[in-house]
C-alpha cells in the first residue's frame, strides 16, 4: 500500500489512484527504525481516504504490541465493512524474545465480534490471535484458513468448522490446546498440520517429580505427555511437519480419500525417565501406526526423522 501511495506523490496523475486500489497489504519490518505507532498511523490516514467500496484482499503484518489493540479493531471492522474476501491479520513476535512465548502468556489478540459473521469472506490468515468463546461462527464463503501461534480447543475448533461449511483448505502452524481435532466435513481437502506445543515442552516444572511414563502401562500412547488424535477421513491431502515436541500424534481413521500424504516431523526423544532405546522404541511404534493408516494414500512423502524410525520396522 505504501508503494501506492508513493506512486500518487511522484504523479499528479496518479495522486488519488491509491485511494481505490482493491489490494490493501501493510508490512511493517521488525527491524525498522519507525515505530508501531506511527505506521498505524499511517495506515489509519490510508483508510479514511479510501473510497473502495469492495476491497478484494487486506492484509496487515506487524510486530506484536498489546497496547495497541483499538488499532486492530478499527483495522477489521474496516475490513468487514468493505467487504474484503481476504483478510490477513499477521501479529509478528520481536526476534529477540524466545518463542513460543504465547503458549503460557495471555498476549492474543481476541477478534472483534463484527468478524464472526462475514458471508463474504473467503481467505483468511490469523497470527497471535484468539477466538471469543460465546460468539457464533458462520464463514459461509471461506474456503482458506490458516491460523499461526493459536491456543484451541475442541469446542472452539468445532465451531469454525460448523461455521465454514465450504472450508477446502486448513491450517494449523505453532498451535496448542486441542487434543482431538475432528475434521469430518467433506468439504475439507487439505490439511496442514506445524508445529505444535504442549505446555511442559515449553515450560517444564522443574519440580515436578512424578512419572508421567509407565513402563508398566499396556497401552503405549499413555506413556508420552499427551496426544493429538486427528479424525480427517474426507481429506485428500494431509501434512504433518516441524516439531510434536513429545505427543503422541494418531490418525483414528484411514483417510479414504487421501492422495497425497506428507510426514516431516519430529519428536523431542529423550527424557530423563527413559532410556533412548525406549524411547526409539516409542518413537518407532507411533511411526508405523501413522503409516498404517495413511497406506492408501498414492503419494507419501517421509521426512529424514519419519524415515529413520521407518527403516526400523523393514
Amino acid at each position: 500500500m505504501d508503494e501506492a501511495v508513493a506512486a500518487g506523490i511522484l504523479s499528479k496523475r496518479w495522486k488519488y489512484l491509491w485511494t481505490n486500489v482493491p489490494n490493501m497489504v501493510y508490512c511493517h519490518p521488525l527491524r525498522n527504525n519507525t515505530s508501531f505507532r506511527g505506521f498505524a498511523e499511517f495506515i489509519n490516514e490510508t483508510l479514511a481516504f479510501h473510497s473502495c467500496l469492495k476491497i478484494k484482499n487486506f492484509v496487515v503484518n506487524f510486530n506484536y504490541a498489546a497496547h495497541c489493540y483499538e488499532y486492530f479493531d478499527l483495522w477489521v471492522r474496516f475490513a468487514v465493512r468493505n467487504k474484503a474476501e481476504e483478510l490477513g491479520l499477521i501479529l509478528l513476535m520481536d526476534p529477540g524474545e524466545d518463542s513460543p512465548r504465547w503458549v503460557k502468556g495471555s498476549c492474543n489478540y481476541i477478534l472483534p465480534s463484527k468478524l464472526y459473521s462475514n458471508s463474504g469472506l473467503r481467505k483468511l490468515e490469523l497470527s497471535l490471535c484468539g477466538f471469543a468463546k460465546n460468539s457464533a461462527i458462520s464463514w459461509d464463503s471461506l474456503k482458506s484458513l490458516s491460523l499461526r501461534y493459536v491456543r484451541l480447543d475442541e469446542y472452539v475448533m468445532g465451531k469454525i468448522l460448523t461455521g465454514s461449511p465450504k472450508l477446502e483448505y486448513l491450517e494449523l502452524n505453532n498451535f496448542t490446546g486441542i487434543k482431538r481435532l475432528n475434521i469430518t466435513s467433506a468439504s475439507v481437502k487439505k490439511l496442514v498440520l506445524r508445529d505444535y506445543y504442549y505446555y511442559d515442552d515449553e515450560y517444564p516444572d522443574q519440580n515436578d517429580t512424578s512419572s508421567s511414563y509407565d513402563d508398566d502401562e499396556e497401552d503405549e500412547e499413555n506413556d508420552w505427555k499427551t496426544q493429538l488424535k486427528i479424525s480427517c477421513p474426507h481429506v485428500r491431502a494431509l501434512e504433518i511437519l516441524g516439531s510434536f515436541g513429545r505427543t503422541w500424534c494418531r490418525l483414528t481413521d484411514h483417510p479414504a480419500s487421501l492422495v497425497e500424504a506428507n510426514l516431516d516431523f519430529t519428536l523431542n526423544t529423550i527424557d530423563r525417565l527413559y532410556s533412548k532405546f525406549m524411547a526409539y522404541v516409542k518413537c518407532q511404534i507411533m511411526v508405523q501406526g501413522l503409516l498404517e493408516r495413511l497406506q492408501n494414500a498414492e503419494k507419501r512423502s517421509l521426512g529424514t526423522w519419519v524415515f529413520k524410525f521407518r527403516l526400523y520396522n523393514h
